[in-house]
């Protein structure tokens, strides 16, 4: 399974200068959490993204071939137009037929990721997006039909109160660099970023079943702020 960690935002540092992926959570931070589900996953092929100023200063190469020598760490010399540029830097590590997970760093989305993955198998979809309850303009929103299948998903513009999180499955790694290409030649005038709202949307458009996969809305830590940070300590504490 090819996954793509993102951790090259400009918004991934906390108060105290770190990105927020090396906060520590009872002795361990918190990209060792996230890497500690996903390397239980069969075959993971792992790929951070990371800044390449942060990968220096904080010798993230290092820090990250000590959880596991297998996973590749990507270095973005620039900021990028958005997410899905950003997940572009790392095709040359992928497996194009196998399946693809995509996840941020800056956010904790708490589930079983071996279960999610199997639901998402059996929902006969071909990809999936985490969702959860919430009305805050922060996040991106999806519309769904009677079928329960995602007709758009919106940013900043709630149809509903369906809120997507950063975690997102698809099921061939090829279907999603096709469909990333038309949207990237689409958006070649347009100035601004490209979000994975907007490839989600390519996929509606060229006939894919995009659905979501909703999870309770005290499982989903976007590490905002402090209060979310704390949070999320208690949410670990609670499963000692």
């Amino acid at each position: 399974m090819n996954i793509i960690l993102l951790a090259a935002g400009k918004d991934e540092k906390s108060h105290n200068d770190y990105p927020k992926f090396l906060t520590e959570i009872f002795s361990k931070t918190l990209l060792e959490h996230q890497l500690d589900f996903l390397l239980k996953l069969k075959n993971p092929n792992i790929n951070l993204i990371v800044n390449q100023y942060d990968c220096h200063k904080f010798h993230l190469k290092e820090i990250v071939k000590k959880i596991n020598e297998s996973i590749n760490v990507i270095e973005i010399r620039d900021q990028t137009k958005g997410a899905l540029f950003s997940s572009l830097m790392c095709v040359d590590n992928l497996i194009f037929k196998d399946e693809l997970l995509i996840m941020n760093c800056n956010e904790y989305v708490d589930l079983n990721f071996n279960n999610f993955i199997e639901s998402c198998r059996d929902n006969n979809s071909d990809a999936q997006i985490v969702s959860f309850k919430s009305i805050h303009p922060r996040y991106s929103y999806l519309k769904e039909d009677k079928n329960g299948m995602i007709e758009e998903i919106y940013f900043n513009k709630p149809p509903s109160k369906d809120a997507c999180t950063g975690l997102v499955w698809i099921k061939n790694t090829n279907n999603f660099f096709l469909n990333s290409e038309k949207l990237v030649l689409k958006k070649s005038n347009y100035p601004g970023a490209i979000y994975f709202n907007d490839i989600l949307n390519e996929f509606i458009l060229s006939g894919s079943i995009v659905k979501p996969y909703k999870i309770k809305s005290d499982h989903y830590f976007p590490l905002k702020s402090d209060e979310h940070l704390s949070n999320l300590q208690l949410n670990f504490k609670e499963k000692l």
